[in-house]
């Protein structure tokens, strides 16, 4: 009459997971063991799940999409010569062409199977 509702709930049905044989009633500590059982499959599920995800990322994070390699010219004849060699192309001493073996195969281990001259 003063405006508040009451409701009246029904009674809980039984769980027979909780509820011990017959229907008596699960021990609390038979509740704590099945909750800490639950629990612990919960969070491995959860453990997996992401691990596999890190996997996925990190296997996406190991792709680049491409990358982009800056290599100076090795020693040339106009190095020899303190000469400017900006837009020209001229000739590779054999230090020079030592230092270009020794780029290619640091790009070959690391993994670069594909160059383009630009």
């Amino acid at each position: 009459e003063d405006g508040t509702e009451v409701r009246i709930l029904p009674p809980p049905r039984r769980n027979p997971r909780y509820d011990g044989v017959g229907g008596a009633a699960a021990s609390s500590a038979e509740l704590a063991a099945q909750a800490s059982l639950e629990l612990a499959m919960f969070a491995k599920s959860q453990r997996q799940q992401a691990a596999a995800r890190g996997r996925e990322e990190a296997a996406a994070r190991r792709q680049p999409r491409a990358s982009l390699i800056l290599l100076r010219h090795g020693y040339s004849a106009w190095n020899e010569e303190n000469r400017f060699t900006g837009w020209a192309d001229p000739p590779l001493t054999s230090r020079g062409r030592e230092e270009a073996r020794l780029a290619g195969s640091l790009l070959r281990e690391a993994g670069v199977r594909r160059v383009e001259r630009v």
